[in-house]
């Protein structure tokens, strides 16, 4: 893909894991009222997504590479979609997850094709990534199974923010 450069795939990542890390504060915050038997789980794949967060920034600095400057975009975006899907309740929030992670897995499948002959270093770094987002979809598993159909609605608009959100940082607006 023309777009793609390892400086883009860097910064956008960062981007997509700050967003990460305020969608499931979010969640973690919401889950302490609504349903704190959940919140480990919700705990875990934020602890996850901070590492990843560090990965990249430390990649970024060392690289001197500029970050998005729509952070605080992704950082409004996240929080108020994971607020929101949590406050429905802990198959909404589970569902958010899958999607959301499905998406960034799709993500990461393109640029992985890509890293393999252009970049070693963040290649290596986002297959370590990838593995943890599929654990994520995992955790998830169980609620969204028990979700239903009801739920196909929500699925729809989370694709499609998150997607929207990908399209954006990929072409830099």
């Amino acid at each position: 893909m023309k777009w793609m450069t390892s400086e883009k795939l860097l910064a956008i990542n960062h981007a997509g894991e700050w967003g990460a890390i305020h969608f499931y504060t979010a969640q973690s915050t919401v889950s302490t009222f609504r349903f704190p038997n959940e919140k480990t789980a919700i705990e875990s794949i934020l602890g996850h997504e901070k590492v990843h967060f560090k990965l990249f920034d430390d990649l970024l600095i060392k690289r001197k590479t500029r970050r998005c400057h729509a952070l605080w975009f992704w950082q409004i975006g996240g929080y108020l979609l994971g607020f929101m899907t949590a406050l429905i309740g802990i198959k909404a929030a589970m569902v958010a997850t899958e999607v959301f992670e499905d998406v960034v897995i799709s993500h990461f499948d393109q640029q992985l094709e890509w890293l393999k002959t252009n970049d070693n270093e963040l290649h290596d770094l986002v297959s370590y990534v990838y593995q943890d987002e599929l654990s994520h979809g995992v955790i998830a598993c169980p609620y969204t199974e028990a979700a239903g159909i009801i739920y196909t609605p929500l699925r729809f608009i989370v694709r499609i923010l998150t997607e929207t959100m990908m399209f954006l940082a990929k072409h830099g607006i």
